[in-house]
C-alpha cells in the first residue's frame, strides 16, 4: 500500500537474520542495497550473514568494504579478526585484536581470541596472562576458565591445573572438555581411581550426539578402567562407560561398541583366571 522504504528493509532482513533465516535475510539487504544504497549497518549484516555461512572470503570482502566507505568499528574489527582466525591467520588476527583494543578499548570476546591466539601459538604463558587479565577487568566464562586450566596443564603446573579444572566444573557443571581436561591431570598425576570417577560425572552429563573428542575421552577411560596396568580393574565403570556408548549417537559407533566390548570380556577373563 505504502511501498518499502530502507528503515522497513532493515527490519525485515533483521527479522530473517535474528531467526538465522539467512538467505532471506541476504535477499532482503541486498534488495535495500539496489534500492536505496548501501549503509554501514546493512554491510555489516551482509558480512555477518556470509560469516555465519562460513563463507569467510565473502565476509572478509564485504567487512573491508564497509570500512573503506564508512569507517572501521569495534563490531567490524571483531569480525575481521575471528575470520583470520578461523582461517589460522593467528598474526593478522592479532594485528587486528590489537588494532581493535588501540581504536575502541578491551572487550571480553577481544581478548578472549587473543588469549586463544597465544594457546594455539604454544605460547602458554602469554595465553595465561591475557585470560587471566580478561577474568580481573571483564569477569570470567567457562571457555575462559577452561583455557587457564589448559594452560596450566600445559605449563607442567598440574596442580594448579587440577584446582583450576574443578573450580570450572563447579560453576559449569555441563563443561565436558573441563572434565576431559581434569581426567588428563589426574591420569598424568596416577590418581587413576580419581579419574574414572571424573569420567563417570562427565558421563552423566554428556548429550546424546557425541562429539569426537568426547568418544576419545570415554574410550581412554574404558580402556583405563579394566586395564590391569592401571591397578583398577574396575569393571563395574567400564561397563558403566561402555552403557553410555551404546545408548549415544557418533560416527563409527558399531565397530567402536564391538572393540570396546571385546576388550572388556578379554581383560574380564584375564582377571577371572588370576583369582583361579
Amino acid at each position: 500500500k505504502f511501498g518499502s522504504s530502507a528503515e522497513t528493509l532493515q527490519y525485515i532482513g533483521q527479522i530473517h537474520y535474528q531467526k538465522r533465516e539467512y538467505e532471506k535475510a541476504l535477499r532482503v539487504f541486498e534488495e535495500k542495497t539496489e534500492k536505496f544504497g548501501s549503509s554501514a549497518e546493512t554491510l555489516q549484516y551482509i558480512g555477518q550473514i556470509h560469516y555465519q555461512k562460513r563463507e569467510y572470503e565473502k565476509a572478509l570482502r564485504v567487512f573491508e568494504e564497509k570500512t573503506e566507505k564508512f569507517g572501521s568499528s569495534a563490531e567490524t574489527l571483531q569480525y575481521i579478526g575471528q575470520i583470520h582466525y578461523q582461517k589460522r591467520e593467528y598474526e593478522k588476527a592479532l594485528r587486528v585484536f590489537e588494532e581493535k583494543i588501540e581504536k575502541f578499548g578491551s572487550s571480553a570476546e577481544g581478548l578472549q581470541y587473543i588469549g586463544q591466539i597465544h594457546y594455539q601459538n604454544r605460547e602458554y604463558e602469554k595465553a595465561l596472562r591475557v585470560f587471566e587479565e580478561k577474568t580481573r577487568e571483564l569477569g570470567t566464562s567457562a571457555e575462559t576458565m577452561h583455557y587457564i586450566a589448559a594452560s596450566l596443564y600445559l605449563l607442567g603446573r598440574l596442580v594448579d591445573a587440577v584446582d583450576k579444572y574443578k573450580e570450572t566444573i563447579t560453576r559449569y557443571p555441563r563443561n565436558i572438555q573441563s572434565y576431559n581436561g581434569l581426567y588428563n591431570c589426574l591420569k598424568k598425576q596416577k590418581k587413576y581411581k580419581e579419574a574414572i570417577e571424573t569420567a563417570l560425572l562427565a558421563a552423566d552429563k554428556m548429550r546424546k550426539k557425541l562429539a569426537r573428542q568426547d568418544v576419545s575421552f570415554l574410550r581412554d577411560a574404558t580402556y583405563m578402567a579394566c586395564n590391569p596396568i592401571y591397578g583398577l580393574n574396575d569393571f563395574e565403570a567400564s561397563n558403566a562407560l561402555l552403557a553410555v556408548f551404546k545408548k549415544s549417537d557418533f560416527d563409527g559407533k558399531e565397530d567402536l561398541l564391538k572393540m570396546i566390548t571385546e576388550k572388556i570380556a578379554e581383560q574380564q577373563r584375564l582377571f577371572n583366571n588370576k583369582l583361579k
